[in-house]
């Protein structure tokens, strides 16, 4: 009996251990000179440059080749540098709240992006090149002066997260009808006056937030005939 008791002692801590180790939360290093205190630069995996008042991104960050998470979130970026297609693991990037005015095409080199996160910028005009973000799970582009998506759009196939709010869209991109993982779905505060029937394609869709358009009671109530499994917030 006492041996099966310390067995179970045993098996109880070695459990406890590994949990604790798996749970442990990854380092966040608080702008440049904090991550420049690392003396080995491949641990620094997440930096955060919030409200740092950056006018553009600093290159010293080049030598942390394993960052897995970059936020420049409330800063005065006006673009995004070419060079930051170079970290191959990058899987969070958090921009929002910054001048950001145009993607460039070395953006969309960033092929292991999984959250993007661009609300509040000056955005305009979304250029092809988003079918290179295969991985992509979560996108924010709210708040930005944005009217139309890119055809490539509907290759984004792993995207379960968009948010288009508070834009100049005045009917629902077609490509959105193509986005097989979607689940969530944030419209509200556009000048949408119409959804075509091809929503419900989105199959997947649970949650689709559409205030603060032109849409009448009508057309709200045939959403919701239409997407039985999807909340839809008004």
């Amino acid at each position: 009996m006492r041996r099966s008791t310390l067995y179970l002692v045993i098996l109880l801590s070695f459990f406890f251990v590994s949990c604790k180790s798996q749970d442990k939360p990854q380092h966040i290093y608080y702008g440049l000179a904090d991550a420049l205190k690392e003396t080995n630069p491949d641990h620094v995996l997440r930096i955060s440059f919030i409200n740092s008042k950056l006018d553009s991104i600093p290159e010293e960050i080049k030598e942390f080749t394993n960052l897995i998470e970059l936020d420049f979130s409330y800063n005065n970026l006006k673009s995004i540098p070419a060079w930051l297609n170079q970290f191959k693991k990058l899987k969070s990037l958090y921009l929002r709240v910054n001048l950001i005015d145009t993607l460039s095409p070395p953006f969309f080199e960033i092929s292991q992006l999984e959250d993007l996160d661009l609300r509040d910028n000056k955005l305009n005009y979304i250029p092809q090149g988003f079918q290179k973000l295969k991985r992509l799970k979560s996108l924010n582009l709210g708040s930005n002066n944005l009217n139309a998506l890119p055809n490539d759009f509907s290759k984004l196939d792993s995207l379960s997260i968009l948010l288009i709010d508070i834009n100049n869209f005045k009917s629902v991109p077609n490509a959105i009808f193509n986005l097989k993982s979607l689940e969530n779905l944030h419209l509200y505060h556009n000048n949408i006056s119409e959804i075509s029937d091809s929503i419900s394609k989105l199959a997947k869709l649970k949650q689709l937030t559409i205030g603060n358009n032109n849409l009448t009671n009508a057309q709200i109530l045939h959403l919701k005939k239409i997407l039985p499994n999807c909340l839809v917030a008004e």
